[in-house]
């Protein structure tokens, strides 16, 4: 594991930011100097949307996984490995599918159910593109739900419901039915009938909802993406 100052980190993504998507090959470069994993993770992904050569792009992400796993806890490997999985679904399936399997085991050491089902959440979102991947994220993320409990539990899984109702609504409110009839509850069912908030989050630049999936009124984002 490299030590590193966070702030350093903030710092480096930050920098790389302001160079994209002009100084794509300059971004590269500096994301490939932070030394703090998780932020060269990020870094990185960003800088491969914007690079013109493709094999360049793919080492990047690869580069960027490679920081993922260099994280020294299980849940932590796999959530920040789904911001290059997220871009990886879409080029490069096969690369996505060979680390999807990785990182399912991965999270299967993780033992606390709870902290297993906030990082595949993030990794069910990140291959949400692809059919076969996403039925066996999903599988292992309602193992570990239905092995948590607590309001913590309840929120994941009312933010499952959201993701799933994108393309079966009917498999989303069955998921909200197992759950405390709650304000939280209500108010997920009257999102998935306004259509709201659905579908996977957006990883790249950022973790959220793209605006065509938003209400017109601003609401409290369901969840959040950590560091």
């Amino acid at each position: 594991m490299t030590t590193a100052d966070p702030l350093e980190g903030v710092h480096g993504r930050a920098a790389v930011e302001a160079l994209l998507p002009e100084q794509a090959e300059r971004a590269l470069l500096v994301a490939r100097e932070i030394r703090d994993p998780w932020y060269r993770c990020q870094a990185l992904t960003f800088t491969a949307r914007h690079l013109n050569d493709g094999d360049t792009a793919r080492d990047a992400l690869l580069e960027a996984l490679d920081a993922a796993y260099q994280q020294n806890e299980p849940n932590r490997i796999v959530t920040i490995a789904s911001w290059p999985i997220s871009v990886l679904s879409s080029v490069h399936p096969d690369v996505a599918t060979e680390h999807t399997t990785r990182l399912l085991g991965i999270a299967a050491s993780e033992a606390h159910t709870l902290r297993r089902a906030d990082a595949l959440i993030r990794l069910f979102e990140a291959v949400y593109k692809l059919p076969v991947l996403r039925e066996s994220v999903f599988h292992d993320l309602l193992v570990s739900l239905r092995a948590s409990h607590g309001w913590r539990a309840q929120r994941l899984l009312r933010q499952v419901a959201l993701i799933v109702a994108e393309s079966s609504p009917d498999e989303a409110l069955e998921l909200l039915n197992t759950l405390p009839d709650d304000r939280p509850t209500r108010s997920t069912r009257r999102m998935i009938t306004a259509r709201e908030w659905l579908g996977p989050h957006d990883f790249v630049p950022y973790y959220q909802k793209p605006p065509d999936r938003q209400p017109n009124q601003p609401l409290q984002r369901p969840g959040g993406a950590g560091r």
